[in-house]
């Protein structure tokens, strides 16, 4: 799956829109300004799979966004913007020949990313995991 797929994968209401184009303006300036980019590159450099790092780090990005928007980030672009960020990095990697990350390691990273993202904002995932299977009322 490329970028083009996910970006047109993603339906945001219009009044989300602006928040969801702000908040990936704000990850791409963090994973790619001159002052942040060395940190992303050893990110990319540090010892495990791809998958992991890239989704732990895509997640903590996000995470420290949220947090220097004192909390008004809208939860609902949150992991449309983070899914969005990984390929980007993703891409970014396979582009610069800093390395290959195949659409499985993707598929595995977004899995990392969403875990990630539950353990940076202290949800618990097995109860949301539960949630989601039961049943919903006719």
């Amino acid at each position: 799956m490329n970028i083009d797929e996910i970006q047109s994968k993603i339906q945001l209401p219009p009044e989300l829109q602006d928040a969801y184009t702000r908040v990936v303006a704000a990850g791409m300036k963090v994973l790619f300004s001159k002052q942040t980019h060395d940190l992303m590159l050893e990110q990319l450099s540090a010892p495990g799979d791809n998958a992991t790092k890239l989704g732990q780090g895509i997640a903590k990005v996000i995470v420290f966004l949220f947090n220097e928007s004192n909390g008004t980030m809208p939860q609902d672009v949150i992991v449309p913007a983070a899914m969005l960020l990984l390929m980007k990095a993703a891409d970014f990697v396979n582009k610069s020949g800093k390395g290959q990350i195949s659409d499985e390691e993707i598929g595995q990273a977004m899995e990392v990313l969403i875990d990630s993202l539950f353990e940076g904002f202290g949800a618990d995932r097995s109860e949301f995991d539960a949630a989601m299977s039961q049943e919903m009322p006719a």
